[in-house]
C-alpha cells in the first residue's frame, strides 16, 4: 500500500538571544503518517507531545517575555493535504503545489490554540524550460481557545528562510522599549522569482535567479 508512518523524538536548543532576549529548549515526539487520496491529492495526520521550555530569559527583556519564562507542554494533533502536479518535485519547471495545514493543540498539556496555514507555488515555463517563473503565496492564523492566550513559542514569525532580504525573526511585532521581537498570530508572505541560465555547463546545476519577496506579520495576545 502506498501509505508512509513515521515516529520521530527531538531534542532542540535554540539561542534567541538576538532577536527575543531568551533560549527556547524543546524536547518531545511525534508519530505521524500519510497515504494518498488520487493521483495528485495527498492527506498526512500527525500527533506531538512536547515539552517546551523558555529560559534564560536577558533582565532587559520585555516584560512580555520575562512573563512566559518557564516550562510548558502541548499535545497536538495536526494535518497536512497537498496537490501536487509538478512535473518534478526536486526541479519543478512547471505545474502547481498547494498546501493545507492545520494543528489543534489542547489534548491534554497547558497550550490550547488552533492554527492553520494555506498556500500555493506555481512554476510557469517561459522559454524552452530554461526560463521559469515562479509564485508563491501563503497566509496563515493561529488563536488561543478556553481563554487561553497564543504564546511567544506558537506564533509564527516572518523573516530568514520565510523573507529574504530580513533577518530571522526581522518582521512583525516587537517590543517598542527593548526592540525584542514577539511573533504575531496572522501572516501572509509571497515570492516571484524568475529562474534563468548563466551559459554555464548545465552539469554545474547553477543558476540566475532574481526575485522579490513582499510580506506582513502582526497581531498578538
Amino acid at each position: 500500500r502506498d501509505l508512509s508512518a513515521g515516529v520521530d523524538a527531538f531534542h532542540s536548543t535554540q539561542d534567541l538571544q538576538d532577536e527575543s532576549s531568551y533560549d527556547q529548549n524543546r524536547t518531545g515526539g511525534a508519530v505521524r503518517m500519510g497515504y494518498p487520496l488520487s493521483e495528485k491529492w495527498r492527506q498526512g495526520w500527525k500527533y506531538r507531545f512536547e515539552n517546551n521550555e523558555i529560559d534564560n530569559v536577558d533582565s532587559t527583556a520585555s516584560r512580555f517575555i520575562r512573563d512566559q519564562e518557564g516550562e510548558r507542554t502541548t499535545s497536538a494533533i495536526s494535518q497536512r493535504l497537498t496537490f501536487d502536479d509538478r512535473d518534478s518535485t526536486l526541479f519543478p519547471t512547471e505545474g502547481l503545489y498547494s498546501w493545507f495545514d492545520a494543528e489543534a493543540a489542547g489534548l491534554g498539556g497547558d497550550a490550547k490554540f488552533v492554527s492553520g496555514k494555506i498556500g500555493s507555488d506555481y512554476f510557469i515555463p517561459l522559454y524552452k524550460r530554461s526560463v521559469i517563473f515562479d509564485i508563491l503565496g501563503e497566509v496563515g492564523a493561529i488563536g488561543g481557545w478556553d481563554d487561553e492566550d497564543v504564546q511567544i513559542n506558537e506564533r509564527f514569525y516572518l523573516g530568514g528562510n520565510t523573507l529574504r532580504g530580513f533577518e530571522r525573526a526581522g518582521v512583525g511585532p516587537r517590543d517598542a522599549l527593548t526592540g525584542d521581537s514577539l511573533g504575531g498570530n496572522f501572516f501572509y508572505r509571497g515570492s516571484a522569482e524568475l529562474k534563468f541560465p548563466l551559459g554555464l555547463p548545465e552539469e554545474l546545476g547553477i543558476a540566475g535567479h532574481a526575485f522579490s519577496d513582499f510580506g506582513s506579520l502582526w497581531d498578538l495576545d
